[in-house]
């Protein structure tokens, strides 16, 4: 596995991150990051804008097994179903309830 240093984030995603509205981004399959490591959240569209952040835990887990505590870290009130298809399905086409997911939840620094 690939360890990141660096999360891309869309332009909206990371507006709601700056605006701390969103404290966790959830990742399709297992990745390898490093709890309580530093690393840079970027946004998509223009890489010289980024926000330094800090790992607060790590979780490996099936889509279907995201909790709804941490959908709200997520920014959004939704069910894992509902948040799939909203807020996945356009980067992960093909994402489906029962893959491998990498729920991380960061802090700012």
């Amino acid at each position: 596995m690939k360890i990141h240093k660096n999360l891309k984030l869309s332009p909206s995603l990371f507006e709601s991150v700056k605006d701390k509205n969103k404290t966790l981004t959830i990742r399709l399959g297992l990745r390898d990051i490093e709890n309580h490591s530093s690393f840079k959240l970027i946004r998509s569209d223009n890489e010289s804008i980024f926000i330094n952040a800090k790992i607060k835990k790590i979780r490996h887990c099936k889509l279907s097994q995201i909790t709804y505590d941490e959908l709200l870290l997520a920014g959004k009130n939704l069910t894992p179903v509902d948040y799939m298809i909203n807020q996945l399905k356009p980067f992960y086409p093909n994402i489906e309830l029962n893959d491998n997911v990498t729920v991380i939840e960061f802090t700012l620094l």
